[in-house]
């Protein structure tokens, strides 16, 4: 991340949005890979024949 030149109330907002939106993309690459799974799971295919490179 960069540096937060925000001072104050501003700057303590500004980290948390930050955070927040870090840690929302990392659950949504989550999900994505869960329901590639799911999709999977459901086709019937086994797990040799998932893609060997990562969601995202």
């Amino acid at each position: 991340m960069a540096r937060n030149f925000l001072t104050g109330v501003l700057g303590d907002a500004n980290l948390l949005m930050a955070a927040a939106a870090f840690n929302f993309r990392k659950w949504m690459r989550k999900m994505a890979h869960c329901f590639v799974l799911i999709l999977l799971w459901l086709r019937g295919e086994t797990r040799d024949d998932l893609p060997t490179q990562p969601v995202g």
